[in-house]
């Protein structure tokens, strides 16, 4: 895998969950109310201005997936041990 293949994973495994954390999936239009519906839709505008907030920030031996001020991701930029890219989030 290469590395830019590798942080474009970090980050969709970040906003993925996010959008399991956010749980916007369980909302069925069919059956809701009008407040239930306000909820979805701010839901799904807060998911979407998340994963728009995502970069990645260059450092000399790691980059950081930032979102804001909050580190939610670190990845090496060189081969460490037996792994050739560690990727970690949490």
């Amino acid at each position: 895998m290469e590395y830019k293949e590798a942080l474009d994973n970090l980050i969709v495994g970040i906003g993925n969950d996010y959008d399991r954390w956010n749980n916007v999936d369980y909302l069925d239009d069919e059956v809701l109310d009008s407040d239930n519906k306000r909820m979805k839709e701010i839901k799904t505008k807060s998911a979407i201005k998340f994963k728009e907030g995502l970069k990645v920030k260059p450092g000399r031996k790691f980059d950081k997936i930032m979102h804001g001020t909050s580190c939610l991701g670190i990845c090496c930029q060189k081969e460490w041990g037996t792994q050739r890219y560690s990727l970690l989030y949490w």
